[in-house]
């Protein structure tokens, strides 16, 4: 009978600690880290959205409602995951409608950007053929001949697509 007593409180206290050890672990499951994105511009119903793991930019226009018949959809990469945190703004047709898409311009439209010459233009195109796309505006300070300055002239005449 002693020996019960000593092995029930040896072991009430360890199956206590399992016990809670596997109900903290449970809850730790259960609670996931939430992702969020603001969308806004030429949708339906802008404002922020919760998002899915594998949540795409189709899924979140869905999500507001839809666009609008200004949105500009050849701005928009409908395919691409949204990240938490991100902020999607849809333009309209007549905000792109006079600026430069550094991704798909040819030589005559780069031109038309006040400080870019036919040499800086051959420059874009030919760092895009070899790189890729532009990411962010800001990279084609990576071309030669484009440093702070020049970008400052041109950054609200250019859009990546």
């Amino acid at each position: 009978m002693k020996r019960n007593k000593i092995l029930i409180l040896i072991l009430l206290p360890l199956a206590i600690l399992v016990i809670r050890s596997l109900s903290f672990r449970n809850d730790f499951e259960i609670i996931r880290h939430e992702r969020f994105a603001h969308i806004s511009g030429e949708v339906v119903n802008e404002g922020v959205y919760k998002l899915d793991d594998n949540t795409r930019i189709s899924d979140l226009v869905e999500m507001a409602g839809g666009l609008t018949k200004e949105a500009d959809m050849d701005a928009l990469n409908l395919s691409r995951k949204v990240l938490d945190e991100e902020k999607v703004y849809v333009q309209s047709t007549l905000e792109t409608s006079n600026l430069v898409d550094i991704n798909r311009a040819d030589m005559e439209k780069l031109i038309t950007l006040d400080g870019i010459g036919e040499s800086t233009a051959n420059k874009i195109i030919e760092y895009r053929n070899k790189n890729g796309s532009f990411i962010q505006k800001e990279e084609i300070m990576f071309i030669n001949g484009i440093g702070e300055s020049k970008f400052n002239k041109i950054k609200d005449k250019i859009i990546i697509k």
